[in-house]
This record gives C-alpha cells, sequence and structure tokens, in this order.
C-alpha cells in the first residue's frame, strides 16, 4: 500500500488518554516514523535492470486526538480509541545511475517532495495497572492517509519534468511503554 515500504522504526512522541468518568474520555497521539523502500520490489516493479539505486526512506508524522473508551479493571485496564487529525508526509529522494544500451551513462534524481493531509487512527489499547500511579502499556493501532505529491525529476542538472502522485500511507504500529496515571 504505501509506496514499496518496509516495516520502519515509530516514535510515540505523546500518547495520552484521560478518561472523565469511569468509560469515556479523550485521548491524543503524536508521532513521528521512518520507513526505508523495498529496493528489489520497487527494481523488479519498475524494471530497473542493473541500476544503480540510492534511496532515501519515507517519512510520516502524525497529530490527533479523539475519542477514549476505557473497560476498566483492577489488573487491566482495556482502551479502544477512534481519533483524526493531521498527517506530514515525506517521499523519498530517488537517484538511480546506469548505462543505457549505447553505453552512454545515464542519472536520474526525483527529488523528496512533502505533503499534509487528513488522518485517522483506530486503536486498541492494554493498561497493566501495576501500582496506583504507574501502568504498563501495550497499543496497537492502525494509521491511515493519504497524500499527494509533486516532485522534480533531473538527469544531472537538466529538468526533465515533475512527477505528481497520490500515495496511500497506511501503517500499523505496535507501541508499549510506561504510563503515569493521574487519576
Amino acid at each position: 500500500y504505501s509506496g514499496f515500504a518496509k516495516t520502519g522504526f515509530n516514535i510515540q512522541l505523546v500518547n495520552f488518554g484521560y478518561r472523565f468518568g469511569k468509560n469515556i474520555g479523550i485521548a491524543g497521539m503524536w508521532s513521528a516514523a521512518a520507513f526505508n523502500l523495498d529496493d528489489v520490489a520497487l527494481r523488479n516493479n519498475a524494471g530497473l535492470g542493473s541500476m544503480v539505486m540510492d534511496i532515501d526512506p519515507w517519512g510520516f508524522g502524525a497529530f490527533m486526538g479523539g475519542l477514549l473508551i476505557s473497560i476498566p479493571s483492577t489488573v487491566v485496564d482495556v482502551d479502544f480509541r477512534g481519533m483524526i487529525g493531521f498527517s506530514y508526509g515525506m517521499s523519498p529522494e530517488m537517484r538511480f545511475s546506469g548505462y543505457d544500451e549505447n553505453w552512454n551513462l545515464v542519472s536520474v534524481v526525483q527529488e523528496s517532495g512533502e505533503s499534509y493531509a487528513f488522518a485517522y487512527d483506530l486503536g486498541v489499547g492494554l493498561r497493566f495497572n501495576v501500582s496506583r500511579l504507574i501502568n504498563l502499556n501495550l497499543f496497537f493501532d492502525y494509521i491511515g492517509s493519504k497524500h499527494e505529491f509533486s516532485v522534480g525529476l533531473y538527469s544531472g542538472s537538466t529538468y526533465l519534468g515533475t512527477s505528481e502522485f497520490k500515495q496511500p500511507m497506511n501503517h500499523i504500529t505496535i507501541t508499549g511503554g510506561v504510563g503515569f496515571r493521574l487519576n
């Protein structure tokens, strides 16, 4: 779905839930992620043959808020979250070089692009209550958005044109950590 992206690295800079009562509250998330490209799949799909490739990773960030539904217990609380917000996407810069059929060196660069888009998150979390103030967290989230990119194509210093494309950026995250209980 996401531009030949492989499993990547995700960090939740902020991940919170606050209950107003026993079962209902608000949730929020600020996250960032990077995903390397599967260069073998890209090479096979694009027919790049023996060209040398140097490709940066995809970048993704999201800032979201929404509804929290919690099922509390004395040992494990189960949380369901639905959030919406904004996401930032960064397409990778791609550099290709090789020889054409006349043995002329060819190099092509596709610039990196940036895009902002609507994002959503559907998640479930387990909070293991270690003490009255501390819990251990395990969250599973599905984050989705669809970005539109417009990037320049170059061969050496010669501008070849602009490539415009839509790219869904969907991923599943599994995060864990220590939480502080405020109520």
